[in-house]
């Protein structure tokens, strides 16, 4: 009986390069999957939040949840205590949420594994100036003052909360964020830091006042700290161009178009 021919090495060569064209188209198609599962998980995370959020509403005579409580160490996701460490448990929402924690973002644990708020934000944050505040008026976070349902006029086209980080200039590096910020400081006129995290694909779950999330890619790439961001998924929405810098008077309700309780109409 003849023996079994053995593959010649040219052949076992043409077999490890097709494995390899194959193993380099499929894995990114893998890795998009795996992400979109991730964004899907987000979305949910998110519409919990904002249901906490709604049942905070009708429990305080439908006005939302304070950013601050007078202070940067008490926010709306919990306080900071004297040693350091940040404590979900004091939190407004948190006896709303299930299990009373807010689920971590499974695309930011890449960024970062334990963020400046003990991953008590989940990886969200909360629009400040004009949800959480009323900061818009004159500049103050810190005066619990926020919003009343009633003065959301579009809540189908209002942020409340989305996927949000910030480039860190000390530690050079992505950290967790508790607050959402529009692309205009409204009262002074001057342009954020980017912070709303494209994590996913290049795309951020964002939560609506109406509470439907929806993933969005940014209109235009972030910059903070004299560099540009975007090469860490960081960048802002709004329906025209964020300029750097002031921004006229008369773009600011435009550029903040998103996150406003007032807004103008589109041309």
């Amino acid at each position: 009986m003849r023996g079994r021919k053995a593959f010649t090495l040219i052949e076992l060569l043409v077999v490890i390069g097709i494995i390899a064209i194959l193993a380099s188209i499929l894995f990114p198609v893998f890795a998009k999957a795996r992400e979109a599962g991730r964004k899907t998980s987000c979305a949910s995370n998110l519409h919990q939040v904002f249901l906490a959020l709604e049942m905070y509403t009708q429990d305080y005579d439908e006005y939302y949840v304070p950013l601050y409580f007078g202070a940067t160490t008490r926010t709306w996701c919990g306080s900071r205590q004297a040693d350091g460490t940040f404590t979900p448990e004091s939190g407004p929402l948190y006896p709303y949420l299930k299990n009373g924690q807010i689920r971590w973002c499974p695309s930011f644990s890449k960024w970062v594994s334990k963020g400046i708020y003990g991953n008590a934000t989940g990886g969200y944050g909360y629009n400040d100036q004009f949800i959480g505040s009323s900061a818009y008026l004159d500049g103050n976070y810190l005066k619990v003052r926020p919003a009343h349902v009633s003065q959301v006029t579009d809540p189908v086209n209002t942020i409340v909360f989305a996927d949000s980080a910030y480039w860190d200039m000390v530690s050079r590096q992505i950290e967790e964020k508790c607050n959402l910020s529009a692309p205009c400081y409204y009262k002074y006129g001057g342009a954020y830091d980017a912070n709303i995290h494209f994590r996913h694909n290049n795309q951020a779950n964002i939560c609506y006042a109406d509470g439907h999330v929806k993933a969005r890619g940014w209109t235009s790439p972030g910059w903070g700290g004299g560099r540009d961001t975007s090469v860490f998924g960081l960048g802002f929405v709004a329906p025209v161009p964020v300029p750097r810098g002031v921004v006229p008077a008369a773009q600011r309700p435009y550029v903040d178009y998103w996150f406003e309780l007032d807004k103008p109409t589109l041309q």
